[in-house]
This record gives C-alpha cells, structure tokens and sequence, in this order.
C-alpha cells in the first residue's frame, strides 16, 4: 500500500486595500508560502503602512463625536471606542479651538504628545520646550457649561501619561482631561500659588499668636469643645 498523499487546507483571504484585515490563531492548516509571495505580502503592507501614516490625523476629531456606553464619563482625553486617540485639550494656547486629537500609546512621552499637539494646532514644533502637558481634573458640568478646574499637575517630559491615568482616577464626580498649556502661565500660577499660600500661613499664625496673647492677659484657658465645667 502506497501512503496516502498529503493535502493541505488552502484559505480563501479577501485582503480589502481600504480596510486591511489580519486574522490570528486561524484553524486551517496552511502551506508555507513561497518567496515571491512573501515579497508581494511585504510590498503591499508597506504600502498600507505609508498610506496610514500619510492619513494619520484624518478624522481623529470626528472619532470622538459620540460618546458610548462603554466608555468611561470621567475620561474626556481618552475613550474606551477610539484606543490609541488621545484627546489634547488647549483653550488657554488656541482661542476658539477646543480641542485637537493626536495617535497615542503607553509609551508616548508628555514631549513627544506636547510636540503632536503643537502639530495639530498649526504651531511649531521647535518650541515644544515653551509648552507642557497637564494632567487636570475638574467638573465638566452639563452640557453648555464651561469646564472648571479645581487642580493640575504637569507631566514631565518623560513621563508618560497614558501609562499614569492607569494608575489613579479622579474622585467620584470629578473628571480629568489632558490640556496643552504654556510653560510661562503654569509658572506665574505655581509663584502666585506660593505666595497666597504664604500670606494665609502668615496670617494664620499672626492670629494664634494675638490669640495666646489675649488669653494669657487675661487668665483664661480655652478647653476642648464638648468639655463639662470640672466643678
């Protein structure tokens, strides 16, 4: 008896050019493919990879025209339905303009996401040292009202934000988003911070001295709230 002849499983692929398809973890059992057609594979994927690249910004805005369900209420920079668009706010650097949407990963540094956003907003690059990313949490409001900011920290240049969102969330009714800002107004409101900050300290200390000074002239000790008379 002669053995039996092998067969193997061909696979029918419809490769579309405008939507590329990959498949993993296929079940049919597939011959090795020759040279030329590796070479062809190859070819046409770099094609398609130069053509994405080519289009990259090609209506990332209009990804984040509806919001879905799955998608979390407390992240206005990032939604679970467009992964890999990051949502970069920059009201206070481009009058008019609310947002721009740049291509993220988890290893994206704040500088390399500072100089996309600068891209998108039709600034220069080059200056990306003049500008920092910040990480903001706020109330949003309903719909119609302005966003409002209770707190920021700006991202160092290396740091890399998608991979800190990871690690902590915003308060329970407060939302963060991501905003572009100028280096220049974050440092004018770190020194006014600082100096309110001192006065209140002044002021607060100058009162409990006043107030031990008043209570020594006069015989008095002030005592715990809640506190009997102690007949």
């Amino acid at each position: 008896l002669q053995p039996s002849p092998t067969h193997w499983l061909k696979a029918s692929v419809v490769i579309h050019e405008d939507a590329p398809t990959m498949f993993y973890g296929t079940q049919l059992i597939m011959s090795p493919p020759t040279k030329n057609k590796l070479k062809r594979q190859s070819q046409l994927l770099s094609t398609m990879l130069s053509r994405t690249l080519s289009y990259k910004y090609r209506d990332l805005d209009s990804t984040f025209c509806s919001l879905r369900a799955s998608d979390d209420p407390a992240e206005l920079s990032t939604q679970l339905s467009a992964p890999g668009v990051l949502k970069v706010f920059g009201d206070s650097v481009c009058t008019g303009t609310h947002y721009k949407s740049v291509l993220a990963t988890g290893t994206s540094s704040a500088q390399e996401l500072v100089k996309e956003a600068l891209e998108r907003y039709a600034l220069d690059p080059e200056c990306a040292g003049q500008y920092v990313l910040c990480d903001v949490v706020g109330q949003a409001g309903d719909a119609g009202q302005r966003w409002q900011a209770q707190c920021f920290r700006v991202f160092g240049d290396n740091e890399k934000p998608l991979l800190i969102q990871e690690l902590w969330k915003p308060r329970e009714g407060l939302s963060r988003r991501f905003e572009l800002r100028k280096r220049s107004d974050v440092e004018e409101l770190a020194a006014r911070d600082v100096d309110t900050t001192t006065a209140v300290e002044a002021a607060v200390g100058f009162q409990e001295l006043l107030s031990g000074v008043l209570e020594a002239r006069d015989g008095r000790c002030l005592k715990p709230s809640g506190t009997g008379s102690g007949n």
